[in-house]
């Protein structure tokens, strides 16, 4: 398999025109995986303000974030083509039309919680799940599969549905746009969920009726960011 160091220089000539939109495809999934620009350029060493400005990426800005991501596909970031996630990517053996139609095999749950109710680590491999599930192609990030039982956001997340959910923690900055599973000490539900622009110990959470609420965090056990849904016919 190809490093990412090689992938980039047989990539390299196909940056000029597209070191636009791969700054696009970055502010996707830092902003999908709820990491704050504060934590990226730390991380990365890339220069503050770099991913707000207008202009595109460097080759050496290009270079830092594969170097510092290196499960995603360098690829997809440059040319929109392929999965995200490099482990996505199948093998030559598998035909072009069995990649269109099936994605990654992921473990699907009964339910967000144990039965001793602590919420299910989707983190951790060594789980047993109930069954694995094909995940939709174009949501790479998705970890797990829950079934909605309780705990519903209509009309976009009925009662039997099943999503798909990627694990985030209480300490991300998460996108107001998305969907959320939270896990609190006695309730579960779904929200849209933002930090508090106040209390940066909270989180505030939009229900399905518009209505707004604060969410101690001290109260949140496990945050699961909504990825795509399955609603029963």
């Amino acid at each position: 398999m190809e490093t990412n160091l090689e992938i980039y220089i047989n990539l390299r000539h196909k940056m000029t025109k597209n070191l636009s939109t791969a700054k696009k495809r970055i502010r996707y999934i830092i902003d999908n995986e709820g990491i704050s620009r504060r934590q990226f350029y730390i991380k990365t060493g890339i220069a503050n303000g770099v991913l707000d400005q207008n202009t595109g990426l460097s080759e050496d800005n290009i270079y830092r974030f594969i170097s510092t991501y290196t499960e995603i596909n360098l690829e997809w970031i440059i040319t929109g083509k392929g999965p995200i996630l490099k482990k996505d990517i199948t093998s030559p053996t598998t035909t072009e039309k069995e990649n269109k139609c099936t994605g990654a095999l992921v473990p699907y749950f009964r339910s967000p919680l144990n039965n001793d109710l602590t919420p299910i680590d989707i983190d951790n491999k060594d789980l047993t799940p109930d069954k694995y599930i094909s995940s939709p192609p174009n949501f790479a990030m998705t970890q797990a599969f829950f079934s909605v039982h309780g705990f519903a956001f209509y009309p976009a997340i009925k009662e039997g549905s099943v999503i798909g959910v990627k694990s985030i923690c209480k300490s991300a900055h998460p996108h107001p746009n998305h969907k959320h599973l939270v896990i609190t000490t006695n309730d579960i539900f779904i929200v849209e969920l933002r930090v508090s622009d106040y209390e940066n110990e909270a989180f505030i959470c939009r229900t399905s009726e518009n209505e707004d609420f604060a969410l101690d965090k001290k109260n949140v056990r496990a945050i699961y960011r909504i990825t795509c849904v399955l609603n029963p016919e």
